[in-house]
């Protein structure tokens, strides 16, 4: 989509007032979704606001928008921001300021998501004039997005030959919420950390139930979506 929007000149952030006022409005149901998610067990409370004094001391929790755009998959709008806190406790001492990155959306049963992003794969993407959301995808599935088979921060992606040892089960569970079946599963353990999973004719199903079943023919690759460390001043959604 072409983008008619103006970037700011130090933090590269959008200045929301270039873009549309439809997009605008859309933009703002998707953060206003996130910010009032009702499951407290899933979802940190998003509290934005300003109180900060002349001095400057006081605290302030705000948003900035660095890109949005249309999923590949679903075709729905996707945004990716910036939540910053701003912490000054004395006239004299120097704010602390901290900062977490987002790509927010929905999901296909309509609630909404918050995944944690690296904030150094949106400021590359920005500086080569690519798409921030496909950038972020990319990083999520340590993979190109569009060759993905998409559940949630889940995904399968078809290979050529398996690797590690076969297991008797014929289904795994991952993160207590994606349960995958296939004729074979095999399993090898990364060299950094985790197990990857490579299996055959595999079908995933989300146990919560929030995104539909996905399946594919022949070897493929399971692939745990990254999350990067944040600050807890603002939560994410889990999957």
């Amino acid at each position: 989509m072409k983008q008619n929007y103006k970037r700011g000149e130090r933090f590269k952030e959008i200045i929301f007032s270039t873009v549309n006022n439809t997009m605008q409005k859309k933009i703002m149901n998707i953060i206003e979704g996130v910010k009032n998610a009702q499951k407290v067990d899933e979802h940190g409370n998003w509290d934005f606001h300003n109180n900060v004094n002349y001095d400057g001391v006081g605290e302030a929790v705000n948003w900035d928008l660095y890109d949005y755009g249309y999923d590949y998959h679903t075709k729905k709008l996707l945004c990716a921001i910036q939540i910053r806190q701003y912490v000054k406790r004395r006239k004299s001492h120097y704010p602390q300021i901290r900062k977490n990155y987002y790509l927010i959306g929905k999901n296909e049963d309509s609630t909404y998501f918050a995944h944690p992003v690296e904030g150094r794969v949106i400021h590359c993407a920005i500086r080569k004039k690519e798409s921030v959301i496909k950038a972020v995808q990319n990083w999520i599935f340590n993979a190109d997005y569009t060759t993905v088979v998409r559940q949630g921060d889940m995904g399968m992606l078809s290979c050529n030959k398996q690797k590690g040892e076969l297991l008797e089960e014929t289904q795994v569970i991952l993160r207590n919420s994606h349960r995958i079946e296939a004729d074979k599963i095999y399993v090898s353990l990364k060299s950094d950390s985790g197990n990857e999973y490579y299996t055959l004719n595999p079908k995933m199903i989300h146990i919560p139930n929030l995104h539909p079943e996905i399946s594919l023919e022949g070897w493929c690759r399971i692939i745990e979506g990254k999350r990067t460390a944040y600050w807890n001043f603002s939560a994410p959604t889990i999957d």
